[in-house]
Parts: C-alpha cells; sequence; structure tokens
C-alpha cells in the first residue's frame, strides 16, 4: 500500500475557491431575502394570507432565512475545514475524499430541494455544487497517488 501524503496546495486552493464561492452566493442570496421589506411582505401575504404582518412575523421570517443561510453554508464550510486539515495536519485518505464527495451531493439535493427556479441563485449553487463533486472525485480523488504536499 502506497504511502498516502497531505492535500497538495494547489489542490487545496481549488477547493477552498469552490467553497468559499458557495458561502459567497449563499451569503449574498440571504442578504437578498432578509434585506428588502417587499419580499418579505410578499411571504407573509403568501403564508399567512389577511393577517397583517407585524413584529413577530417578521422575526419568524428573518430566522427562517438565517436557519437556512446556516444549513446551506454548513456543508461547504465542513469541506473546507476539512481540506485544511488534511493540506496541514492529518493526510489525505480514501475515506475523506468519500465523504466529501457525500457531503457534496448531500449540499447539491438540498439545493434542489428548494426548487427555486425563478432565482438564479439555485442554477449557481447546482452549478458550483457539480464542480465541486466532480473536482473531487476526478482531480483529488483519482490523483491520490500523486499527492505531494509538505511533511
Amino acid at each position: 500500500m502506497s504511502e498516502k501524503s497531505h492535500l497538495p496546495l494547489n489542490k487545496f486552493y481549488i477547493l477552498l475557491f469552490i467553497t468559499s464561492t458557495l458561502v459567497l452566493i449563499a451569503s449574498i442570496e440571504a442578504l437578498i431575502l432578509v434585506k428588502g421589506g417587499e419580499l418579505f411582505l410578499q411571504w407573509a401575504q403568501e403564508n399567512f394570507p389577511g393577517t397583517t404582518p407585524d413584529n413577530f412575523l417578521f422575526t419568524q421570517y428573518v430566522s427562517s432565512n438565517l436557519s437556512i443561510y446556516f444549513l446551506k453554508v454548513l456543508i461547504p464550510a465542513t469541506i473546507a475545514i476539512v481540506a485544511f486539515i488534511t493540506a496541514t495536519k492529518a493526510r489525505l485518505t480514501p475515506i475523506v475524499v468519500y465523504i466529501w464527495i457525500i457531503l457534496s451531493f448531500g449540499g447539491l439535493a438540498f439545493t434542489t430541494a428548494d426548487m427555486n427556479f425563478q432565482s438564479i441563485f439555485f442554477y449557481i449553487n447546482g452549478l458550483f455544487y457539480t464542480g465541486l463533486i466532480l473536482y473531487i472525485y476526478f482531480i483529488v480523488g483519482l490523483s491520490r497517488d500523486n499527492t505531494g504536499g509538505e511533511d
């Protein structure tokens, strides 16, 4: 069995770029959803017809959007943290690659479960998650044998 070493820094930086772009997209989407009053009023009319929006309803709207934001950021942040650990301290093993792929598929499933076809963020998230899956599988996973980071 060949000796596995750390994740190379160039692969780490590309992985970090993709995951940080996913976090940036989720942040911009959450900012757009929470900042405007028009989207809140539209949400209140669709979900609670006939009631007047108040502070409690606005608090519920903001907290639900921020909890969805946290869930969207959790998967890319976890992948980035583990990638940093495998680039600096731990060794890159096949199980780490498989866990990254499973997490990426989970993020893609969470993104597609939203089914917000009118939002550009839906398509950008799907595109970047697909790119992340393909990058992890083909570039990081299949080229494990020639990894060469610092010890």
